[in-house]
């Protein structure tokens, strides 16, 4: 069985000391810049709840974007069904 990579992409918290704030940004595949949301947080305000919805986004579109680049009636691993 051949050793396929899996999917990469990047999720970054851009931080901004003079403002005490930050921004979360993201890059789907490796090797390109990141695009940051609008959305810039205090760093007083980030909670465990923020960080674990923001990786929770990420990660769901990671996959959806494996999923639509991966052609019909393969498996992860390229193999057909």
């Amino acid at each position: 069985m051949e050793n396929l990579p899996g999917p990469q992409g990047s999720l970054i918290c851009r931080l901004d000391e003079d403002l005490q704030t930050c921004q979360f940004g993201k890059a789907m595949t490796r090797n390109i810049e990141p695009v940051f949301t609008e959305k810039s947080y205090k760093l007083w305000e980030i909670t465990e709840e923020i960080a674990y919805r923001t990786t929770q986004e990420f990660l769901l579109d990671l996959i959806a974007t494996v999923s639509a680049s991966r052609p019909t009636g393969t498996t992860s691993r390229g193999n057909t069904k």
